[in-house]
Formats: structure tokens, C-alpha cells, sequence
């Protein structure tokens, strides 16, 4: 799993999954005693490989502590890193990974950014590679002077959308710029370029909708701790869909497994925005204080409805990945 590290991040915590090594369960009770615990970090492709004096953590709310370790939920284990494994440029990969006796340590890459809102880091659909992306990049493929490039349309368009939206969701505010010609970012963009522009929704191939924090191939949310997600500035979380059993009058749930920092479950409020036959949106609105006590790392998330005729239907499936608040 690749999460995106800024790169003068301090006191940062990951997620590290350890699994049985016979027959893949997760494994709960790994401590600083564990036999043959040694957990690592590898920053660069040359650097060398640095070993984590593991601690243990007396609960998920410690401070931070070089080497802290403490179990989550279904084998998910809170790391706590030396700020020497934090990538130093944007693009550079630090691996975290380790071992114990009869047991597999499922790890993560952190790749560097500089900021956890732009489009930073490209990701190589067939070999999983990063790649630095400048913004100056970005800026020249939405240049619609022709003295400076041409417009961008056609499978240019396509391909930008892939590079952009392939490996991190980008924030409104991110794709806003774009489109501001008095920014000095950008000039302004139109035609079909526009839709990339302008920060409320993009539209994908097939029946579902990109929109804000939710990637809409996929499902998966990506939010990070302390940011306020409200519809009146197009942060909601939203999905939408034409294949579902029709909502009028019916009720939503929302559970996030272990989502929250205690390890038991969140549970946001849903509501219905548009119902009936054909398309169908639904909606995720989460203040601050609620993405503040919520756990980081990944987990999984169900979103199901009560119809009107009191039949249960799971509408959305998927990954929830909250990513640490950085104070």
C-alpha cells in the first residue's frame, strides 16, 4: 500500500497489516516482545535498510513515540516512525516493512509530496513505479494559448484524466486552481478541458460519478483528520448510480470498521439527495471534530439501505482511508 508522506512531516504514525504466515489470518497480539520482531524502514532506492527499536503503546491515543507499536483491529498495528524515515523530495519512496517468527508483515511505501492536496506523485499502471510530477506540468497540458501549446482535447484529455485521477484524489480546491486565470498558476480552460476544471464533479466512463474525496472506480474514500467535508463547498462525500433499488423512502447506515482513533466503529449519517428511477446520489457530510477522532490508516466501510418495503440492499462496499492531521 502507497500513502502520500509530506516531506517535512514530523512524529508520523503509519498502518502496518502482520498476517499468519501458514494460513493468512491477521495476528493480534504482536508486542515489542514478540519473537523475531523486527520491523524497518528503506528511504530511497539505495538507502539502507534501518531497524525501528519497537515499544509498546499503552493505547491508540499515546503521543507519539519512535517505535511505538500498538494493535488496532484485524491484525492492523499503529507504527509510530523516527522522522529520519520520512521521504526527503517529492517522488522519493521510503518502504516500511519487518518480520516476525511465523508471521508476514504486510507493509506500506511512503512517497513523498510536498503538499497532501496536489498531484504530485504519478503512478505506473503496469510496473506500481512513482514518478515525481512537477505542477508546472500540469499547468502546461491545461495552457489553452496557442503560442505557449495547444488545447488540450481528444486522447490528450484522456490521458490527462488518467494521469490525474489514477492514483490520488485530488481536492477540489486543487482542480479550482486550474481553472482560476487570475491565480498566476494557470490561464483559464474551456471546452472539454473545463470538466477537468471545474472542482464539483467529473464524469467517468460507465455509471458512476467522481466527486470531491470519493473515487468513483473504485469507491474508496480518502479524507485526511481535521478537514471539514460539507456540500456547500463541494467536499461532501457522494455517490451516485443508476443501478440501485429505488431509495424514495428509504433509510441509510453507514458503518466504518474500527474508523474510529478508540478502534470501535464510525458510523456517519448517509442522507438520500436524489431518488426514484434513474440516477440516484447519496451524500456524506462530516464536520472537523468528527475526522479529528477518526483512526488513520485504512478500513473497510459499508454503506446499505432500508428500502420503503423494509428489504436491505448494501449500496457502496469498499475502503475508507483516513490519513493522519498534521498540526
Amino acid at each position: 500500500m502507497s500513502r502520500p508522506t509530506r516531506t517535512d512531516a514530523t512524529n508520523l504514525s503509519t498502518t502496518v497489516r502482520i498476517i499468519d504466515s501458514a494460513d493468512g489470518t491477521p495476528e493480534t497480539g504482536v508486542t515489542d516482545a514478540s519473537a523475531g520482531l523486527d520491523l524497518w524502514y528503506r528511504k530511497g532506492t539505495a538507502g539502507a535498510q534501518s531497524s525501528i527499536t519497537e515499544a509498546d503503546l499503552n493505547a491508540l491515543t499515546d503521543a507519539h513515540s519512535d517505535g511505538g507499536l500498538l494493535h488496532i483491529a484485524h491484525g492492523f498495528y499503529r507504527l509510530d516512525l523516527p522522522d529520519a524515515a520520512v521521504p526527503d523530495s517529492v517522488g522519493e519512496a521510503t518502504i516500511v516493512g519487518g518480520t516476525v517468527t511465523d508471521m508476514i508483515v504486510l507493509g506500506v511505501e511512503l512517497v513523498g509530496v510536498t503538499d497532501l492536496n496536489s498531484s504530485e506523485i504519478e503512478t505506473d499502471t503496469e510496473t506500481g513505479a512513482t514518478t515525481a510530477i512537477q505542477n508546472n506540468k500540469l499547468h502546461w497540458l491545461l495552457n489553452t494559448d496557442a503560442s505557449a501549446s495547444s488545447p488540450v482535447s481528444g486522447s490528450m484529455f484522456d490521458d490527462l484524466f488518467t494521469l490525474v485521477s489514477s492514483a490520488w484524489t485530488l481536492s477540489t480546491g486543487t482542480l479550482a486552481r486550474f481553472a482560476d486565470a487570475d491565480s498566476g498558476e494557470t490561464t483559464a480552460v474551456s471546452g472539454s478541458v473545463a470538466k477537468l476544471a471545474q472542482a464539483s464533479t467529473v464524469s467517468l466512463s460507465g455509471s458512476a460519478t467522481y466527486s470531491g474525496p470519493v473515487n468513483a472506480s473504485t469507491n474508496e474514500v480518502n479524507i485526511v483528520a481535521g478537514d471539514d467535508y460539507h456540500n456547500d463547498d463541494s467536499a461532501a462525500l457522494s455517490w451516485t448510480s443508476s443501478d440501485w433499488a429505488d431509495l424514495t423512502s428509504g433509510t441509510l447506515t453507514c458503518v466504518v470498521e474500527h474508523g474510529s482513533s478508540d478502534g470501535t466503529s464510525f458510523t456517519p449519517t448517509p442522507s438520500i439527495v436524489t431518488s426514484g428511477s434513474g440516477s440516484q446520489t447519496i451524500r456524506i457530510e462530516l464536520t472537523d471534530t468528527q475526522t479529528s477522532a477518526l483512526s488513520e490508516g485504512s478500513h473497510h466501510f459499508r454503506i446499505r439501505a432500508t428500502l420503503s418495503g423494509g428489504n436491505k440492499r448494501t449500496l457502496v462496499d469498499s475502503t475508507w482511508t483516513t490519513a493522519k492531521e498534521i498540526t
